[in-house]
């Protein structure tokens, strides 16, 4: 009986999550400047959210602090002309400081989840093994199938 294994991914490193994530909010900036006011405070604040949470899903909680302050410059800086200047009105710079500080909230938890979910260990580890039908049973049928695959494509005839 096979036990369960949670799913475990490394987190992005936080100078990758910062540079996808400030320019996924450059492009939400200038898609409402581009909109010329189609596109309400309230929804830039949102997508700005959006960005911040994925960004704290997969990457490290160090990051999120810096991406939700850059959010919220980009949520509060591009609903109304000038656009892109950090002068933005009291009404969409306080729903953007409550929008993006539950993001970071959000994010931050997702963060750590991750994190906690990846310290858990379960399952038959290589360090268990100690014999070749040990080893075999640690490796899942996936892996065992692309290595016979690879092996055979791989190496000569």
């Amino acid at each position: 009986m096979a036990r369960w294994q949670p799913l475990t991914w490394p987190g992005v490193p936080a100078y990758l999550a910062l540079g996808i994530g400030t320019s996924l909010l450059l492009c939400i900036g200038a898609t409402a400047a581009a909109l010329h006011g189609r596109m309400s405070g309230g929804d830039v604040a949102v997508a700005c959210a959006v960005v911040v949470v994925a960004a704290g899903v997969a990457s490290t909680p160090a990051a999120i602090v810096a991406l939700s302050l850059i959010g919220w410059m980009t949520a509060a800086s591009f609903v109304r002309p000038p656009y892109g200047a950090l002068h933005p009105t009291p009404g969409q710079a306080e729903l953007s400081a409550v929008v993006l500080a539950g993001a970071a909230t959000a994010g931050t938890v997702a963060s750590f989840a991750r994190l906690r979910l990846a310290r858990r260990r379960s399952g038959t580890t290589l360090v268990d093994v100690g014999r070749l039908t040990g080893l075999v049973s640690a490796v899942d049928v996936r892996r065992r199938v692309l290595g016979l695959v690879l092996a055979a494509v791989l190496l000569p005839a």
